[in-house]
């Protein structure tokens, strides 16, 4: 598991530097495949939003907030376990981090969270 961690953490510290530096190999994918994927699945959620099943969001904007909120765990993974008192994050750490940023999206979309 831990192995897995590394890999998933490690490639998204590889995805970071490549934004980081103007996405030179990544921008056609980005203004292409990537818009086209997020503006569909916006429109699922704008769909949802008129028939109030979900709070009215800026669905484009909490896909940011998705992403932000997520690859915040990977890329500074080494201060969040200096935060929490850890050499490292754990699985249960990953764990307990997911279930918080599930929960909090969710509520902040006005679903409710069993």
């Amino acid at each position: 598991m831990l192995t897995g961690l590394f890999h998933w953490s490690a490639s998204c510290k590889v995805f970071a530097n490549e934004l980081l530096h103007g996405a030179p190999v990544l921008q056609t994918l980005l203004e292409t495949e990537l818009r086209d994927l997020v503006l569909e699945k916006a429109a699922v959620l704008d769909g949802w939003v008129a028939q109030g099943r979900m709070a009215a969001v800026d669905t484009v904007h909490l896909f940011f907030t998705i992403w932000s909120a997520t690859q915040t765990y990977a890329d500074f993974d080494v201060q969040i376990a200096a935060v929490l008192g850890r050499s490292a994050l754990t699985p249960k750490d990953y764990a307990e981090a997911t279930e918080h940023v599930v929960a909090l999206v969710l509520r902040g979309c006005g679903v409710l969270v069993p």
